[in-house]
């Protein structure tokens, strides 16, 4: 199934990519729009699935709302990446400073991906703080909070490969010059 998805969504990358879609009509502000709806309707959609609005827990948690393959966040991609394709001028004139942040958050990405599960199911030991029963009561600060610790535990990894590889480059540097 994961592959599957995979794949569908490199075809549909590929498909916009080449040809012409509907959504090439669309303006920039109304993908936003688009791209925004898409992601509130998620998570009320997720939310209500899971018993959030009614009171009761319901008794498995339902994922697909929110998942890959829920054809809302198949909507919500197309917007994106009609989103930046029609803002990509805009994007490359931005300063080389706004251009580094921007692709160390990207770069960070995966380690939110890898990481954030388990910040979400990371419990206390000991007596639970006023600060833990807010957050494990309140999923938007929960969410806001392990999404942020994520990025920087992504940023801090990313920067530590760098300086790791910058080390490597200048002992191979050190050692080349030696040799000759």
């Amino acid at each position: 199934r994961f592959n599957s998805i995979c794949a569908f969504y490199y075809l549909l990358g590929g498909y916009i990519g080449r040809y012409r879609t509907f959504l090439d009509d669309i303006s920039a502000p109304l993908c936003a729009v688009g791209y925004f709806v898409c992601t509130c309707a998620m998570i009320i959609w997720g939310l209500t699935s899971n018993g959030y609005f009614s009171g009761c827990v319901a008794e498995g948690y339902n994922s697909y709302p929110i998942s890959i393959s829920s054809p809302l966040c198949v909507t919500q991609s197309l917007f994106l990446l009609h989103l930046l394709k029609k803002e990509e001028i805009k994007l490359r004139a931005l300063p080389v400073e706004v251009q580094s942040v921007i692709k160390k958050l990207s770069g960070a990405a995966l380690y939110v991906y890898l990481i954030h599960i388990l910040l979400v199911n990371l419990q206390p030991v000991g007596k639970m703080t006023l600060v833990h029963r807010i957050i494990n009561h309140s999923p938007g600060i929960k969410l806001i909070l392990v999404y942020l610790i994520s990025v920087a535990i992504g940023v801090f990894v990313l920067d530590m490969r760098r300086r790791m590889f910058a080390v490597k480059i200048k002992r191979c540097d050190n050692q080349n010059q030696s040799n000759e």
